[in-house]
């Protein structure tokens, strides 16, 4: 009978021990990995005015492993670098949720393993679509520039159509995915970013955001934005 006492103190002190390891991190968090690193200093930062701005850092050593508490942040655009090499890093949208970033040292911010809530999904889908039009873009602009060397005119004419074409096509992308997602928080950073030069278009999504998204940080960016051009008018 004793014996069984002292099983049924031991398993419940587990359970106990198990419960307080699993609750060491809040929920809402980023971590993973940069295999390959050793020593190194970590920073995760929100972006402001295009720039990063540092809020939290990790010295790590002997291992890439880290995990940075996300309580005080909102869901938004977050970047992580390394001190050692600060012109590799890695951009993703933070969820309230555990957000997962795994990578290797040797190819910091190339093609990292993410993993997090449907913010970072949809704007994972976004990355996708802009890197293509991006590099249609490059393509128009490659082609305008050989067509002003050799002084062929209607080339030239054809290069800056498709050039007004394809940014006529990302700025309507821009607009269809920042209205399909308006209901989170990546839908208004995506109007905020992208949108930010058509004012009508701007005020039309902020009004179809839901409350909760126009108090968010980017929905009170955007309502920053229009009270500007508002005053300007």
């Amino acid at each position: 009978m004793e014996v069984k006492k002292i099983i049924s103190v031991l398993s419940s002190v587990l359970i106990l021990m198990a419960a307080c390891q699993s609750s060491r991190f809040s929920s809402d968090r980023v971590e993973g990995e940069i295999k390959g690193l050793k020593k190194g200093t970590l920073y995760l930062s929100v972006i402001r005015d295009g720039k990063p701005v540092p809020v939290d850092s990790l010295r790590l050593e002997g291992s890439g492993k880290f995990v940075f508490e996300l309580d005080t942040l909102e869901p938004q655009l977050l970047m992580l670098s390394l001190k050692e090499k600060p012109a590799d890093y890695i951009l993703f949208f933070a969820d309230d949720t555990v957000n997962l970033v795994y990578t290797s040292l040797d190819k910091m911010g190339v093609y990292p393993r993410l993993k997090g809530g449907p913010n970072l999904r949809a704007w994972q889908e976004y990355k996708r679509m802009i890197a293509q039009y991006n590099d249609k873009r490059v393509e128009a602009v490659k082609n305008r520039l050989e067509s002003q060397r050799k002084g062929d005119t209607i080339a030239l004419r054809k290069a800056e159509q498709t050039l007004a074409s394809v940014e006529k096509r990302r700025r309507l992308y821009a607009w269809q995915f920042a209205f399909t997602h308006k209901d989170l928080p990546v839908g208004a950073y995506v109007a905020l970013v992208e949108l930010n030069r058509a004012p009508a278009a701007l005020d039309t999504l902020y009004k179809a955001m839901p409350p909760r998204i126009r108090q968010s940080l980017y929905g009170r960016m955007i309502a920053s934005v229009l009270d500007t051009v508002k005053a300007s008018n």
